[in-house]
């Protein structure tokens, strides 16, 4: 009886040892595969600032970052910036949520104006740049081709080219001349989420603040800091 109770004793922790060896392995498994999630959407955002190309970003006083604000800049700040010493260039952009349809239905998109040909507008991997109202350069993995068109808040489109570029977790980034992204989000107001600059910008005019791409990362982040912190 004694040999049958400690068979029975081990067979039972026998289980317990592969549940909780079951159990570990997917823990690890989990935590492997969402600090992958986490390492993505860093990666997204540090891809999508680095086709700015600006050594720094600067914005609003009062805004948490060029992605993230709601407290916009005009054009005397843009003027500011471009007349301060050790700017080499300033170019304004500007940083909206917008629904794209490219092929069936809306998608939830960030819609970025540039200056056509300046800094700020992307590099295609695919096609050519920005170059003439009506154009656009699409993340690429919308699902279209160069010469395809694509509509943004319900205006069409030409895709020029086509590069990898997305924010908050794979949403597409979709690039339009500056003066078209204030038609859509701000009935053509001039004013900016922001202004890249290339340089250094030595002082800083009144009411505005500089970040460094890492900042600017940081800021693109920020939506999913929740998700990150509850993956982490």
């Amino acid at each position: 009886m004694m040999i049958r109770a400690a068979l029975r004793d081990l067979q039972a922790r026998r289980r317990r040892f592969l549940v909780a060896i079951l159990g570990a392995g997917l823990v690890l498994a989990l935590g492997m595969i969402m600090s992958g999630l986490t390492a993505s959407f860093h990666n997204e955002a540090a891809r999508t600032v680095a086709l700015a190309g600006a050594d720094t970003w600067v914005v609003s006083d009062g805004a948490a970052g060029p992605f993230t604000t709601s407290v916009l800049i005009d054009d005397s700040a843009l003027a500011a910036v471009r007349s301060s010493a050790g700017v080499q260039e300033a170019e304004p952009i500007l940083i909206t949520r917008q629904a794209v349809v490219a092929t069936g239905e809306p998608v939830f998109s960030i819609l970025i104006g540039v200056q056509p040909g300046k800094m700020g507008a992307p590099r295609p991997t695919h096609g050519a740049p920005l170059a003439m109202p009506g154009e656009a350069v699409v993340d690429s993995r919308l699902d279209v081709r160069v010469g395809d068109t694509v509509a943004v808040a319900g205006r069409p489109f030409t895709v020029s080219g086509t590069v990898r570029s997305s924010l908050f977790a794979a949403a597409p980034v979709v690039y339009v001349a500056i003066e078209e992204a204030r038609a859509l989000g701000l009935e053509g107001a001039p004013l900016s989420s922001g202004v890249l600059v290339r340089g250094t910008l030595l002082e800083v005019p009144d009411g505005l603040q500089q970040m460094s791409p890492t900042q600017a990362i940081a800021d693109a982040m920020e939506p999913l800091k929740s998700a990150s912190s509850t993956i982490a």
